[in-house]
């Protein structure tokens, strides 16, 4: 039997359904790759900024990066973005930003309440922001991390779904913290009495004239509650034929899954129909057969439909069926090199253990 790669769901909500995130939109970005500084790539421009604070090189990737400015003593980057048409009052956010630390007062973010990198002194990272019921507004703090005073660019990012209530944060994309413990389910994103955007408040480097900040990024996204719970989805290739299993731990209104096919990660065909339980709020196991797999790497994807028509598509697994190795996903980015997990909607790229890379639009 050959090896095959299996691909477990983690669940990070203690809800009975699976929260999933479609359609990012980003509201808010800049690259500061040129001067004015106060000129977005996305969204409102910056309408002031520290005297000396400039574009120079010495970013992320050898572009430049936003600089505090030349010892005279150089200013705070105070790089304030107004809140036109209210477009940062979102009930979801994913919000990054690269930043290397050279002293030991700073902000990288700030809308009064809502903050990040405010542990206590600019030598932790820590979000604090707000949601709301409709009545009761609650305030939640994250722990602290601890940045190095290395000069090392690092991305700082932070992400809040509305539906599973559940806030994450990471540092170069590992999840530092998240709040899976105490989730705020169906609760939006309070902003009331949250202005303007500060980006390097109190930031001035400490005089040593090299990029402090580059790379931010702020977007939203709608989120929707579909009626599978999936624990698990696996494959491994016995003799002619290719198996496929999965799990769930729960389901409603779930009328049948389409097993799906592909050999380059784009088109994709109907393999079998298997015919789902409706109802359910135990574990149920579902096993299906691709009696004529591709003599080649086969790539697998469950497609779940509702009582209502409503289609979703989960995550994709492979089976080798042109030699004894095992292929392995190393990682997914979006296409500005972030990593994402499978669900993620929207251009991807996949990068497998066999040296294979594909782009594919994960709709």
């Amino acid at each position: 039997m050959k090896y095959f790669y299996s691909l477990q769901i983690k669940l990070v909500s203690i809800l009975l359904l699976v929260f999933v995130s479609t359609r990012a939109q980003i509201v808010s970005q800049f690259n500061w790759n040129s001067n004015p500084i106060t000129t977005a790539v996305v969204g409102p421009n910056a309408t002031s900024a520290g005297a000396t604070a400039t574009s120079s090189p010495g970013g992320v990737g050898g572009t430049n990066g936003l600089n505090p400015g030349a010892p005279s003593p150089a200013s705070d980057i105070n790089l304030v973005v107004p809140n036109t048409g209210n477009v940062f009052d979102i009930p979801t956010i994913d919000v990054s930003i690269d930043y290397r630390r050279n002293e030991s007062t700073a902000q990288m973010l700030k809308r009064n309440t809502f903050t990040f990198n405010t542990g206590g002194s600019v030598s932790n990272f820590r979000i604090t922001y707000r949601v709301t019921n409709g009545t009761v507004v609650t305030t939640v703090t994250s722990t602290n991390v601890a940045i190095p005073t290395d000069a090392v660019f690092r991305n700082y990012r932070f992400s809040y779904e509305n539906c599973g209530g559940i806030g994450t944060a990471y540092v170069n994309n590992v999840v530092v913290w998240t709040n899976t413990a105490s989730p705020t389910p169906g609760q939006d994103l309070y902003w009331v009495g949250d202005g303007n955007l500060v980006i390097g408040q109190a930031m001035d480097g400490a005089n040593n004239n090299i990029p402090n900040l580059d790379n931010f990024i702020m977007q939203t996204y709608t989120c929707s509650i579909l009626p599978i719970e999936l624990l698990s989805f696996h494959g491994t290739y016995e003799g002619t034929k290719n198996s496929l299993e999965w799990v769930t731990a729960s389901e409603k209104n779930n009328d049948y899954f389409i097993l799906e096919r592909s050999t380059d990660g784009d088109n994709w065909t109907t393999v079998s129909k298997v015919i789902g339980a409706g109802n359910s709020t135990k574990k149920l196991k579902y096993r299906t057969f691709d009696p004529n797999p591709e003599t080649t790497l086969n790539y697998y994807r469950l497609k779940q439909t509702d009582f209502d028509g409503s289609t979703k598509k989960f995550s994709v697994i492979v089976i080798d069926n042109s030699n004894n190795n095992s292929v392995k996903v190393l990682k997914i980015t979006d296409l500005i090199g972030r990593e994402v997990n499978t669900d993620y909607t929207g251009p991807r790229v996949i990068f497998y253990s066999d040296g294979k890379v594909i782009k594919q639009c994960n709709n």
